[in-house]
């Protein structure tokens, strides 16, 4: 530490802030990697009950940062740190030289913010890992679908930064927040960390997305796929009005008002997909003509249904695959049709082969 810093924080302190309980000075004054530009963080405890304190000013010369806490706080902001898995200040307090501590609770307070930052942080949970490729993937699609840069300016930003923040989570590394985070992925994954700089000087000075776009496939590839790749569903919902005016009772027979219907498909192993079908079609009517007494033909309604279908395959290579169907799990005897019911659960599995005219 550069001793005429640590004078005048002190110096600033005592008059200061006097009834301080221990003052710590971080950032990149206590890293020993300061500019000319640079500010000094100080962090000060104090044994008020206060809302955490941020604020900027200039003394003598330098510019200091403050960050002001309430000692009976400090322990919910490192809670809260943890649990978000930035590690922001889990990373200033380990990090930071001790300016004054008279009843030694910053150097135990650094021993356990060392040890946080050491372990890392909360393994990627599979909810969590599923929203951040949900993210990523929109954002994707967002930037591809566009041949404009100047419209995807904020998606572009707001991907860089999931990406930086997503692949910190996957090395288990604090997510950091702003030049913060920048610093952990460096240090981490330097590699990907210039990929990633490269891309984003290719998108905002030349407006060329390729390199971004690359990046991100890269990325998702890498832990399974974009959330389309490992889920997909589709949803319609169709209503209709009909006005038959030709026909009888101006009725569009067999034709339902409401149709519904969700396909889905989850890829369960790399190379076995699975989903379920879900369908409802609504009140349908029709004209009876059986009744051989009764030669004019009567008007009936065929109650709406709900079936469900499930779907597996298999693929072994690019040619074969092997699929699984099971049709009507609800086994109601449904009538699509006037007295055609339909079968209950009707189940068969087959073997595919998959080739291609094109020569692609």
């Amino acid at each position: 530490m550069n001793p005429k810093i640590i004078e005048l924080v002190k110096e600033y302190i005592i008059e200061n802030y006097s009834h301080q309980y221990a003052t710590l000075i971080t950032g990149s004054y206590a890293e020993g990697k300061e500019t000319i530009y640079s500010d000094v963080d100080v962090i000060i405890f104090t044994t008020e009950r206060i809302q955490k304190i941020i604020k900027t000013l200039n003394y003598k010369g330098i510019t200091l940062q403050l960050i002001i806490f309430s000692v009976e706080s400090i322990e919910y902001t490192l809670y809260e740190d943890f649990l978000s898995n930035k590690g922001v200040y889990i990373d200033m307090i380990s990090k930071g030289f001790i300016l004054l501590d008279p009843h030694h609770f910053l150097k135990h307070l650094k021993e356990y913010t060392t040890a946080l930052k050491e372990n890392g942080s909360t393994p990627l949970s599979k909810d969590e890992d599923e929203k951040y490729r949900s993210k990523i993937t929109s954002y994707l699609l967002d930037i591809e679908g566009v041949k404009d840069t100047k419209r995807i300016f904020f998606v572009a930003l707001l991907l860089i930064d999931v990406l930086a923040e997503f692949k910190l989570r996957l090395l288990r590394q604090w997510g950091g927040t702003g030049k913060t985070k920048s610093e952990f992925l460096r240090k981490v994954a330097p590699t990907f960390f210039e990929e990633l700089q490269i891309a984003t000087q290719m998108f905002f000075e030349k407006g060329d997305k390729d390199k971004l776009i690359t990046i991100t496939k890269e990325l998702l590839a890498s832990i399974g796929g974009n959330i389309k790749d490992v889920f997909s569903f589709t949803f319609e919902g169709r209503y209709n009005n009909y006005n038959a005016r030709v026909q009888k009772n101006k009725t569009a027979w067999n034709l339902p008002s409401t149709r519904v219907s969700l396909f889905t498909d989850f890829r369960i192993l790399p190379n076995l997909f699975a989903g379920f079908d879900f369908f409802y079609v609504g009140k349908r009517y029709d004209l009876d003509y059986v009744t051989v007494a009764n030669p004019i033909p009567e008007k009936l309604s065929l109650e709406g249904y709900f079936d469900i279908n499930f779907h597996a395959d298999y693929t072994f290579n690019k040619h074969w695959q092997v699929f699984l169907k099971a049709n009507n799990l609800t086994s109601e005897h449904y009538k699509k049709w006037l007295y055609y019911p339909s079968q209950g659960v009707q189940a068969f599995a087959g073997v595919r082969y998959l080739f291609s005219l094109s020569n692609k």
